[in-house]
């Protein structure tokens, strides 16, 4: 793929539960959401972060459910089914439907996390 990001690509992850489908992390402060089937341009992009992404991990209790983290010392959590929801205007202030939820506590960047297997929604 070319000009896959306009930054480095920093992380790669396949989605557990379909072959076709990735997420890269990047540079450029996105992570992308790409169809093995069509490589042409990525299916969605994810918006979130405010400096540029280290890593993507899908969670393995969900097959929408992804992780990002980031050198601006936060990890989103995204649910991609809920791409193209609606949203009021003041949930609209708080982000995209698909972003779940978005943990800034820490001192400095995060560039690693991982998923419990055995937890649901449990990450560090």
């Amino acid at each position: 793929v070319t000009d896959a990001h306009q930054g480095d690509i920093n992380c790669v992850a396949f989605n557990p539960a379909d072959e076709n489908i990735f997420a890269t992390g990047s540079g450029d402060k996105t992570v992308a959401l790409w169809d093995m089937r069509k490589l042409t341009r990525p299916k969605h992009i994810l918006a979130g972060h405010t400096d540029e992404v280290y890593m993507v991990e899908w969670a393995p209790f969900n097959e929408s459910v992804l992780a990002s983290c980031s050198a601006d010392r936060r990890v989103a959590v995204w649910d991609l089914s809920k791409i193209g929801a609606k949203q009021s205007a003041e949930d609209a202030e708080d982000g995209p439907p698909e972003l779940l939820f978005l943990h800034g506590g820490h001192t400095s960047k995060v560039s690693d996390f991982s998923w419990n297997g055995k937890d649901n929604w449990t990450l560090s």
